[in-house]
């Protein structure tokens, strides 16, 4: 299935065998935890190891080779690959895409392994960050808004961040920002759309935690988390479900998010009349990637009602967002072609 988001993690430059050390090992290690074939993440192929492959293999019917190549790792890694596949339907709106990427990620049991906050879930989450020092409540939330906006063909509301206050504050700039007292509980189904974020503070302008709301009702909302504990800190060790009550939150109403189509966005850009596009064209486009940067993708176009398009523009070094009305445009990226629905089109 093809990927909308790449993620370093899932890059395997092996193949490794036994007697084999480093980053690659220490990588296919961290894997065979997290499927259930738990092993010391020392960075050392060693016989126990090797066992651990075996057995792996063995479970899901795979030869057992004993040798980790790209399409042993492309198993091991299997549970990213999903996560970060094409969704297939786009829900509605940037707050259902929110809360369907996350579940997407809950599903899987992302998971810190070979120590605290460590692992290859928490990396992407942290831009590649890992260690006690990096609680990654915040980055998780970030990471899953950036999918969400890439699968809609979206800028993101606001910056990737790993802080709590960070998030509080860019959301405060947007006008997204919302204390509790402000949320009418009685209607806290329409107040606080699936997809809204919640931030929990400490005291009065120090955020410490934060996750994705999916259900409200009056007394306590619906949350997928990047990680917590029973005590409810952001200190834990897995993206899970939990059940809040309002005390202490403030939340960004991603639902009052009002995104610039691209040509808002880039009134810079060079245009061209559309009547000088013939049937389908490739372009290539750079698309933001979960790392804060941008990344180069093919992105095949055909235009329909071509007749009606005369005198219409499209940009000349289009993005996936790149969409002028009157003309309807079928993209096809990474092989999984949608209508661009109308917040993406500009007169």
């Amino acid at each position: 299935m093809p990927l909308p988001l790449r993620s370093k993690e899932l890059a395997f430059s092996g193949p490794v065998v036994r007697g084999a050390w480093g980053k690659d090992v220490r990588r296919v290690q961290e894997w065979l935890c997290l499927n259930g074939h738990a092993v010391a993440v020392v960075g050392a192929f060693e016989s126990a190891t090797e066992a651990a492959l075996r057995a792996f293999c063995t479970a899901r019917g795979l030869p057992a080779s004993g040798v980790v190549d790209g399409a042993m790792f492309e198993a091991l890694s299997a549970p990213m690959r999903h996560t970060l596949a094409d969704l297939g339907d786009l829900p509605d709106g940037i707050g259902g895409m929110v809360v369907a990427v996350a579940k997407r990620h809950e599903e899987e049991n992302p998971r810190e392994v070979g120590g605290q906050n460590r692992g290859p879930w928490v990396r992407p989450y942290m831009d590649g960050h890992e260690g006690s020092d990096w609680p990654r409540c915040a980055g998780f939330v970030s990471f899953v808004i950036h999918q969400a906006c890439v699968a809609l063909g979206r800028h993101m509301p606001f910056p990737k961040t790993y802080s709590c206050d960070t998030l509080a504050a860019n959301a405060q700039k947007r006008n997204l920002f919302t204390a509790e007292r402000y949320i009418d509980r009685s209607d806290a189904a329409s107040s606080l759309a699936p997809g809204t974020i919640f931030l929990s503070w400490r005291v009065s302008g120090d955020w410490t935690h934060t996750g994705i709301v999916t259900a409200a009702g009056e007394e306590t909302f619906a949350t997928i988390e990047g990680n917590t504990n029973d005590e409810g800190s952001r200190e834990g060790h897995e993206v899970c479900t939990r059940t809040r009550g309002y005390g202490n939150r403030d939340f960004v109403l991603l639902s009052r998010w009002r995104p610039l189509s691209y040509a808002q966005a880039r009134p810079d850009m060079e245009w061209r009349n559309v009547a000088a596009l013939e049937g389908a064209f490739e372009v290539t486009s750079r698309l933001p990637n979960e790392f804060g940067g941008t990344s180069t993708v093919p992105v095949s176009r055909r235009l329909e009602g071509f007749s009606t398009a005369v005198g219409s523009r499209v940009p000349s070094a289009a993005c996936a967002t790149d969409v002028v009305d009157p003309v309807a445009v079928r993209v096809t990226c990474y092989g999984c072609p949608r209508w661009l629905p109308a917040p993406y089109t500009s007169a």
